[in-house]
């Protein structure tokens, strides 16, 4: 049995959607500075994929629910004047256009082009359930009195969810990858740094990464929001 391989990239988010809320809590400044950051973090992935020269069979996406369920959802919400398009032109609409900025989608349609096959990652309802416990823990009042007892169970609550519920994502996304990713493949997995899918891929899965786009992106994320 030919040996499975993942390249593995530790990603930061690019949270163009967020900007709002991170203005409310960092400087302009700060959030301006991140974003160009972000922007030269995408590039070095960019060149370290097309330096490794290695065929991509496999992309495994954070967040991504499936062609067949996106098209079918982004068809319904554009309407009837997407039916002229195929489903490859859905697909380049939906990465152009669904929060994922240029350098991002360029990466990834760029992999297409050139045989890869974009994998259903995520499962929908675990990324909705994840979705309102983000949103619960990002409009939570910031200036509670630390003495309110009944505030402070629910937070740690609502953080003890959040850790649940990235577990199972987690272990989704694991079971995607071992069950799709075939015996001689290479996949290719685009995952946020504070992610643990490695933990439970298949233990003949070789993991291919490189040091210092985890270093590059921990260093953007630390000088951002860790003050």
């Amino acid at each position: 049995m030919k040996k499975r391989n993942i390249v593995y990239i530790p990603t930061i988010h690019h949270c163009l959607e967020k900007r709002d809320i991170l203005e409310n809590t960092l400087s302009k400044k700060t959030v301006d500075q991140y974003f160009r950051d972000t922007n030269k973090f995408w590039k070095e992935v960019d060149d370290y994929i097309k330096k490794i020269n290695v065929k991509i069979d496999r992309i495994f996406f954070e967040s991504w629910r499936g062609n067949e369920k996106e098209i079918r959802s982004a068809r319904k919400d554009l309407g009837k004047k997407t039916d002229r398009f195929t489903d490859d032109d859905m697909l380049f609409i939906i990465l152009k256009f669904n929060e994922w900025p240029d350098k991002i989608s360029n990466i990834v349609l760029d992999l297409i082009e050139k045989g890869a096959v974009l994998e259903e990652t995520e499962s929908n309802e675990l990324i909705n359930e994840h979705k309102k416990i983000n949103d619960d823990l990002i409009n939570f009042p910031k200036n509670l009195d630390k003495n309110n007892n009944i505030a402070n169970e629910h937070r740690k609550k609502l953080n003890e969810n959040d850790f649940v519920i990235k577990q199972k994502r987690d272990r989704y996304i694991a079971k995607q990858i071992n069950n799709n990713l075939l015996s001689g493949e290479t996949g290719i997995l685009f995952i946020g740094r504070a992610h643990n899918v490695l933990s439970y891929l298949s233990d003949d899965i070789e993991i291919i990464t490189d040091s210092n786009i985890s270093d590059m992106g921990e260093k953007i994320v630390n000088k951002s929001f860790k003050h």
